[in-house]
């Protein structure tokens, strides 16, 4: 009677382990998980940066063009004026 306790207790004590790893396997895989959708997140977050940037540079080329065109037609008014003045 005393090996069948010693038995059954080292059969809960096999299966408890088998538990142990089975909880630190869906630990693990919960964790890799986690790490996925935080690199999937990450490139998300890069690409509205790009976004972002590339808007930037948009709106950067498109005051200079305004800004040269400013100037071409002030130009061309000085032009203008100075044609005027020679006549």
């Amino acid at each position: 009677l005393g090996s069948l306790f010693m038995d059954l207790s080292s059969w809960i004590s096999l299966h408890g382990s088998l538990f142990l790893d089975l909880s630190s396997w869906i630990s693990l895989l919960g964790s890799l998980f986690m790490d996925l959708s935080s690199w999937i997140y990450l490139p998300g977050s890069l690409f509205l940066d790009l976004s972002s940037w590339i808007s930037l540079l948009g709106s950067i080329f498109l005051d200079l063009s305004s800004w040269i065109s400013l100037h071409g037609s002030l130009l061309q008014k000085r032009d203008l004026a100075g044609s005027l003045f020679f006549l």
